[in-house]
């Protein structure tokens, strides 16, 4: 039995400005692990060196040979790309001029929860004040984990974020103070974490009639979330940085030990758990499991409220549940866009009128046929474009902010009796609670703990005629957990009633052939960095990859909504 860390650390990558702090980081970090007696293995581009994708893969393929493993830590330092929420690639040296050299971080954690190791960490302190330009957007990265050969055994995956993965982390205004203040402050926090300088986090636990004292990941949780922020308000109050911590190890797992402890105390009996701090991400956890749940009405605005974030995430759940769609089209089918639409595009057999009502623009479609869905084409104004599932019988509401499609739902057409049987008894709830969702998708935050995974099958199986993009959503939350089964289970349910999105399928590993799915691609943009998962889908839809846009939702350049637009009308594809 064996464990192991692999520690990379990258100053400099291309077209972005050289953190100071990334190598001096790593070097801390395995400084750590060696006094824990851990098998430690440093890359860095130290004195010049090059830090390659197939020299991280080769280290990862030896700790793997043996077989005996017990626990990996992966940590990285250096610049990082978020493209969408929970889509971030790390950029290594020869980035972003070539497309491949950066690691796809949630492919690389998907394919490390099958690689036979009980437990695996992957430590992100990132700077994600990169990834401005074409270039950049198009880097994609590889998994540094090999593809599963088996979905039989699956370990455990601790995902240690520098910053929150969602809209949040690409907000910053000044990037010189941002990467000159960002490096190494993640890093030292925990650090000082797992040194033993923070009593309440030490857990002793006896193990073969030994006494050992230990730092569990989910305590590190809530320090981390807590005290992370605050030190980086003290070195400026411009610098924002609020981690992102999922744990889902427990004892006897955890993440590191205090050989020599002084004055260690058992987790929680000097001083507690520390409070979690106000914020989207303390309302989210507060409100999550009565939200996923249809047996309670939840008013997000009874929640004490105590800071401007938690107020700013409630005013955008409102402000989506506002954005309601038309209810009926003649054709029982079509979008209402809550942003300046241009131009829409259908595949052959379908028809499309886009018109103004309101204020608000309104895509009329009568579908090839009413028992087949279809993909949709709609650009914007400045020549961006989204592509969605274009469903008979439902009218599709989409929502624009900022040139980001910030909300996709979908409500059974008024005329049909779906509507009056199902929908409409349940309305308020289902807005509510969809809106939620999309909000803390948005924000990173739709993550289900152990404990709602039986929840929310219940709620699908009641929800998933009414919208399918919230089959969607728990989909990618139960992908990121790691819950294969769970996923085919929503597939299962979507099967019977008619769509299946493709992202479903693409998360369920479906074998081909395919059952009736649309649109031709994912439609949450997180989907596009899991593309290896199902080969023909990569082959098919790489060439797109490179014109997409940081987003939650699908977002293609200008460039590549006209490809698309161009391959839709020229029956390439459907």
């Amino acid at each position: 039995m064996s464990e192991s860390v692999l520690v990379i650390g990258v100053n400099k990558t291309g077209g972005l400005p050289p953190l100071s702090g990334a190598v001096s980081g790593a070097e801390d970090f395995a400084d750590w692990a060696r006094s824990q007696g851990m098998s430690v293995v440093l890359i860095t581009d130290d004195n010049g060196a090059v830090v390659s994708v197939s020299d991280i893969q080769d280290e990862i393929d030896k700790i793997l040979a043996p077989g005996n493993c017990t626990k990996l830590i992966v940590y990285f330092s250096g610049h990082g790309f978020l493209q969408g929420a929970n889509t971030e690639v790390w950029l290594l040296t020869k980035a972003p001029r070539r497309d491949q050299e950066a690691v796809n971080v949630r492919l690389s954690m998907d394919n490390a929860r099958y690689s036979r190791i009980p437990h695996v960490i992957f430590v992100s302190d990132a700077c994600r004040s990169g990834g401005p330009t074409h270039q950049h957007r198009g880097v994609t990265g590889a998994s540094i984990f090999g593809a599963p050969t088996t979905y039989e055994y699956d370990g455990k995956i601790d995902s240690f974020y520098a910053t929150r993965p969602g809209d949040v982390a690409l907000e910053y205004k000044d990037e010189n103070e941002a990467v000159s203040n960002f490096k190494g402050l993640f890093t030292e926090c925990l650090l000082t974490a797992l040194n033993g300088n923070v009593p309440t986090l030490v857990t002793k636990i006896v193990s073969n009639g030994n006494e050992r004292w230990v730092i569990q990941s989910e305590h590190l949780e809530t320090h981390l979330e807590t005290n992370v922020p605050i030190e980086a308000a003290n070195i400026s109050i411009k610098l924002s940085q609020k981690p992102q911590i999922i744990p889902e190890s427990r004892l006897p797992q955890f993440f590191g030990e205090l050989t020599n402890p002084t004055q260690s105390v058992r987790f929680g009996s000097d001083g507690g758990n520390i409070p979690p701090q106000p914020g989207a991400q303390r309302l989210v956890f507060a409100t999550r499991s009565d939200i996923l749940l249809m047996n309670t009405d939840i008013s997000l605005a009874s929640k004490a409220l105590n800071n401007d974030e938690e107020q700013a995430f409630v005013g955008q759940v409102d402000s989506l549940i506002s954005a309601t769609g038309r209810d009926h089209f003649e054709t029982e089918t079509g979008f209402t866009v809550y942003g300046n639409a241009r131009a829409v595009t259908t595949p052959n057999g379908w028809n499309a009128e886009l018109f103004v009502e309101g204020g608000v623009n309104q895509i009329r479609l009568v579908p090839e046929s009413y028992n087949t869905a279809g993909s949709i084409l709609i650009e914007f104004d400045q020549g961006f474009g989204t592509v969605l599932a274009a469903n008979p019988g439902y009218i599709g509401t989409v929502v624009v902010e900022d040139n980001k499609v910030v909300s996709v739902n979908y409500t059974p057409s008024r005329s049909s009796p779906l509507y009056y049987e199902e929908y409409e008894p349940l309305a308020e709830r289902v807005n509510r609670r969809r809106a939620f969702a999309a909000t803390a998708m948005r924000h990173g935050l739709f993550v289900l703990e152990d404990e709602d995974s039986a929840d929310v099958g219940s709620y699908l199986r009641m929800m998933k005629k009414l919208d399918p993009t919230l089959g969607i959503y728990a989909s990618y939350a139960y992908q990121q957990a790691g819950r294969l089964k769970s996923i085919r289970s929503v597939l299962q349910y979507m099967a019977d009633d008619g769509l299946v999105p493709y992202d479903i399928l693409l998360l369920a590993r479906q074998e081909e052939p395919w059952p009736p799915h649309a649109p031709f691609c994912p439609m949450l943009r997180q989907g596009w960095a899991l593309l290896e998962l199902h080969p023909p889908s990569l082959e098919r839809l790489v060439k797109y990859r490179s014109e997409l846009l940081p987003s939650l939702w699908t977002l293609f350049t200008p460039e590549g909504a006209a490809r698309i637009r161009e391959d839709l009308e020229s029956g390439e594809l459907q």
